[in-house]
């Protein structure tokens, strides 16, 4: 689903249509591949999908102030539409809510968040895959 289209799904979205920000996390950030892997995983294990991309989201906004206010109760409401929106294709709805990881120490995201399972058939998988790892520089 395209940014817009995820916009165009309900009228509470309706401030964000312009905002480059969250069009931003929508996109490099929420349904980037590695981190959609990682949220389904975090499904499997009974935490809030959304503490995987958390910290980054909030590493983000602090690099560009003023743009997306995290403090802003219908802003963090509209992450974590997107994050459903990312885990849906896989077959994954919410569920309930679970307490973030006070450990993962963020400023925003640190009440409850939405906790997925799967329950539909996928148009998706998940595919995890192990990479050679770089050599340090003097070694072969």
């Amino acid at each position: 689903m395209t940014y817009q289209e995820f916009i165009n799904t309900s009228n509470t979205l309706a401030p964000l249509a312009g905002n480059q920000t969250a069009q931003y996390i929508y996109q490099n950030i929420i349904h980037r591949s590695d981190v959609v892997g990682w949220m389904a995983i975090a499904s499997e294990l009974k935490l809030p999908a959304l503490a995987v991309c958390a910290g980054e989201i909030e590493q983000y906004c602090a690099g560009h102030p003023g743009t997306l206010d995290l403090s802003d109760n219908l802003v963090r409401k509209s992450i974590g539409r997107m994050v459903r929106a990312a885990l849906e294709p896989l077959g994954y709805e919410p569920v309930g809510k679970k307490s973030m990881p006070k450990e993962m120490g963020f400023q925003y995201f640190c009440g409850v968040a939405k906790r997925y399972e799967k329950h539909r058939p996928a148009k998706y998988v998940v595919q995890v895959a192990i990479t050679p790892a770089e050599a340090p520089q003097g070694e072969k």
